[in-house]
């Protein structure tokens, strides 16, 4: 008796791990195991020192990194300073690539995705001589869009927001990945659009002291009402205004890289003081024909003005009427 009850227990255990073993395989093969990366590209950004960018239609260029500054260097070999804020985060960008999917690996797919060596952005970064990352960054998938005027409302409320990726193929290889994104727009910019082009540091707004020395020199301070004088007397308010934010509003995205120092005095030279005692310096120049225009908040770099920018710079002589005397230099 002792021994069928044993007997039918083993069987019943047995029957029941034979289940159980027939359940997991089946659960198992029924599990899809990714075969994607983490992450597309795992570099020490804080070993890279080049980067160089090969932009869809545009001229290919080096970030360098000298003496801890990234700087951009120009085609005649000069290093001129960047917003390294905007190259940071492309770098936090590219190291934390993590793909959704891959969407193909046939070659003959690649100009679909932009991810080819005629339609796609190149980046290459290096730590020293050795090449630690290539990729090529192609289209941007739109994943999804706010809907019409409700859709754009919430927008504007910090609401739903559109959604994008960016396909990516890695240097050498044939897959192409969708990353969440649009890193695209970040790394197809030109040369240029790398560089510091804020003139001056501060609102006019914040403007507290102004020195002219040129062709008009004299001092302007803001009394308690937010009026401007020289000399103890009064200026005309809304002339001043103007002069002030044609000052204040000169900007300028082309820059004069042929100029290696100007050995010459400026035509013009503007020291700013902001009401918490930060100063600016501007010092305009004519050289070879051109205006050119120096800041002491873009170190290293001569802005392109044109004529008219050239003559903001000059206090309006008829807004010193109120003076007794003008200080005009001959």
């Amino acid at each position: 008796m002792l021994n069928k009850f044993n007997t039918k227990t083993l069987l019943v255990i047995l029957v029941l791990l034979v289940a159980g073993a027939a359940i997991k395989f089946l659960s198992d093969s029924g599990e899809t195991k990714s075969t994607l990366p983490d992450y597309l590209v795992e570099v020490d950004t804080n070993g890279v020192t080049k980067l160089t960018f090969q932009p869809k239609g545009k001229t290919p260029y080096n970030l360098v990194r000298n003496d801890g500054k990234w700087k951009l260097e120009l085609a005649n070999g000069k290093l001129v300073p960047i917003v390294s804020s905007r190259l940071t985060s492309v770098l936090m960008a590219i190291n934390s690539m993590k793909p959704k999917k891959k969407v193909t690996d046939k070659p003959e797919k690649w100009s679909k995705y932009e991810v080819d060596d005629t339609t796609g952005t190149k980046v290459l970064a290096y730590a020293g001589e050795e090449e630690v990352a290539s990729l090529v960054v192609g289209k941007i998938n739109i994943l999804q869009m706010p809907q019409q005027q409700q859709g754009m409302q919430q927008m504007q409320m910090g609401g739903q927001q559109p959604k994008f990726g960016t396909y990516i193929r890695l240097g050498g290889g044939n897959e192409v990945y969708e990353i969440d994104g649009a890193l695209t727009w970040d790394v197809s910019k030109a040369a240029s659009d790398w560089r510091n082009t804020d003139i001056i540091k501060f609102s006019q707004y914040q403007l507290s002291k102004l020195e002219t020395r040129g062709p008009i020199s004299l001092t302007l301070e803001k009394d308690t009402t937010n009026n401007w004088n020289a000399n103890g007397a009064d200026l005309d308010s809304a002339q001043m205004a103007n002069y002030i934010s044609g000052i204040m509003g000169i900007s300028s995205k082309e820059f004069n890289d042929a100029i290696e120092e100007i050995s010459d005095a400026p035509k013009v030279e503007i020291y700013l003081t902001d009401k918490d005692g930060a100063s600016s310096k501007l010092m305009a120049y004519q050289q070879d024909g051109d205006y050119v225009l120096q800041s002491s908040d873009v170190q290293g770099s001569y802005f392109k003005i044109t004529q008219q920018d050239f003559d903001k710079l000059i206090p309006p002589v008829t807004a010193l009427e109120s003076l007794e005397e003008a200080p005009v230099n001959p």
